[in-house]
């Protein structure tokens, strides 16, 4: 399946309304995307668009770097579970040194590179599970809307405290 083209075909040009400053491929119709995955995809091992929507802890993290920008200027910053790039791209606008988006969903790693380009930021966009190892090489993590299950928050928790007992700055818009 060609990712971009999927990506494309589902959604439209957009800004997040607390970012109004960046552009995104989103899904202008929750209901016939979402649909749409679990219907027809499914099959094909396709996860939910959680990438296809700007969710509210990303753009308060968003907007809250933007507002902010001495939290990244200058830093090496990964963005964990980066869905459409939204903050990973608002940390680079800010004047982040570098930014790594990761996302384990290849269909949000293909967003990130869209939206990147759009917004004339480069983001490097990952489909490593960051989870899996020690946070390595960065300033700052941000991490928007994570934490809907248990297991996985206790696990990201656990992440994040064991990154900044080495001295990295954690932020979460959830």
């Amino acid at each position: 399946m060609n990712r971009r083209a999927f990506i494309e075909a589902n959604t439209d040009w957009q800004t997040p309304p607390h970012a109004p400053e960046i552009r995104l491929r989103l899904a202008a119709e929750v209901y016939a995307i979402w649909r749409m995955t679990e219907e027809e995809l499914m099959e094909r091992g396709v996860p939910p668009p959680f990438w296809a929507f700007a969710w509210a802890g990303g753009q308060a993290l968003a907007r809250h770097v933007l507002d902010h920008p001495e939290i990244v200027c200058g830093k090496r910053v990964t963005d964990l579970a980066s869905g459409s790039g939204l903050v990973g791209i608002a940390a680079m606008k800010a004047g982040a040194a570098s930014v790594l988006a990761a996302d384990i969903d290849m269909f949000a790693v293909e967003a990130i590179r869209i939206n990147a380009v759009a917004n004339s930021v480069d983001v490097v966009a990952s489909g490593r599970d960051l989870l899996e190892m020690p946070a390595e090489g960065c300033d700052v993590i941000l991490v928007g809307d994570l934490f809907y299950e248990k297991d996985l928050a206790a696990k990201v928790f656990g992440w994040l405290e064991e990154a900044e007992a080495r001295g990295v700055t954690a932020l979460i818009g959830d």
